[in-house]
């Protein structure tokens, strides 16, 4: 549509048409053309770029390209507005530029790579039918009748929104898996203030994710932070077929997360080690950048246990003129340019 030509003989709907298309192609690259323009600009964390990239290529390949860019939504999001990017392996992260020098928030670009995981590794197909074997299973109860024979498409519409939600479970799956507790943390900074006023329905509630991380995590042997299912806060009931979405997505919640395992472990993206974060530890309190990293992982893992157990009060004493997050960022972005030299001379 977009290749023809406006002229004098076009008819009105032709016209108005092509006006449509127009405007939906205008609003979809925009989005992507004003995120790459920022990416330019010296704001955000560039240190993490190559870290993020390497990560990105294992998760994706040797092809794939990454671009980081800030964003003005409070939210971390990866941008994916054409099917020619995704075949060309291009992400597109957006993060908030309120936090683009927090290098704490690292681990939510886990959940943000595993959007593009769920498109590359065809990850959807195989959820689908777990979701289609839990939507017919779930219509089953008595409860949903009347929903059934007022509302003639509520079944179709449940089965939609409860597939989003699983690929929103897949994601956060995919950043536990890979960062850790360090995701745990992240994910309870950014989001526990999160009352979900007005909660889209594609969403998992905010307290079934929090639940269903913690019992992941537990399958994992990873650490959970003290209070952290407390720090959520449980909301009102929802209508009737917002349960029935998330009743559907919850039916597939532990299958979903050993299909996420799978793939992180045959893609070697969770090599992390309790020991190499120790001694990146032990450098951070010195107040000097880590030698010889072994993963980025390590190195947020590391920055998470110097925010919650040193701060600002270091070996040296409290460190004037420096908050706690913009000290330990300095650490951990100084670590990540010596772990680029060091694996680009190797």
């Amino acid at each position: 549509m977009l290749d023809s030509q406006i002229t004098a003989d076009t008819s009105t709907d032709d016209a108005n048409n092509f006006c449509r298309f127009s405007m939906d192609a205008i609003a979809e690259y925009a989005a992507v053309l004003g995120l790459i323009a920022r990416s330019s600009e010296p704001v955000g964390a560039i240190d993490l770029h190559w870290p993020l990239k390497q990560l990105t290529k294992k998760a994706l390949g040797g092809g794939a390209r990454l671009v980081i860019s800030s964003d003005w939504n409070y939210s971390p999001v990866t941008l994916m507005p054409s099917d020619l990017l995704a075949r060309r392996d291009v992400v597109l992260v957006g993060m908030p530029v309120a936090e683009a020098n927090n290098v704490l928030l690292t681990p939510l670009a886990g959940h943000e790579l595993g959007h593009n995981m769920w498109q590359k590794h065809s990850v959807d197909p195989q959820v689908t039918t777990l979701i289609k074997a839990a939507h017919e299973e779930a219509l089953k109860d008595p409860r949903w009748d009347k929903l059934n024979s007022e509302f003639w498409d509520v079944p179709e519409h449940a089965f939609n929104m409860a597939l989003y939600q699983a690929q929103e479970l897949f994601c956060d799956m995919v950043g536990l898996l890979i960062f850790r507790e360090s995701y745990l943390h992240a994910f309870r900074y950014y989001l526990a203030t999160d009352r979900e006023i007005n909660r889209a329905e594609h969403y998992p509630p905010m307290y079934n994710r929090v639940k269903i991380l913690c019992e992941c995590a537990k399958k994992r042997r990873i650490a959970i932070p003290d209070e952290f299912i407390e720090s959520f806060e449980e909301q009102a009931e929802p209508g009737e077929v917002v349960q029935l979405i998330d009743e559907i997505s919850n039916r597939c919640a532990a299958d979903i997360y050993d299909l996420a395992q799978k793939l992180v472990d045959k893609l070697k993206l969770d090599d992390g080690s309790p020991e190499e974060v120790d001694k990146i530890l032990e450098c951070f309190k010195q107040l000097v950048p880590a030698c010889g990293v072994q993963s980025l992982q390590d190195i947020i893992n590391a920055a998470w246990r110097f925010e919650l157990e040193v701060g600002s009060k270091t070996l040296f004493g409290e460190v004037e003129g420096q908050r706690e997050t913009s000290l330990v960022s300095e650490l951990a972005f100084k670590t990540c340019e010596v772990f680029q030299i060091e694996q680009e001379l190797k």
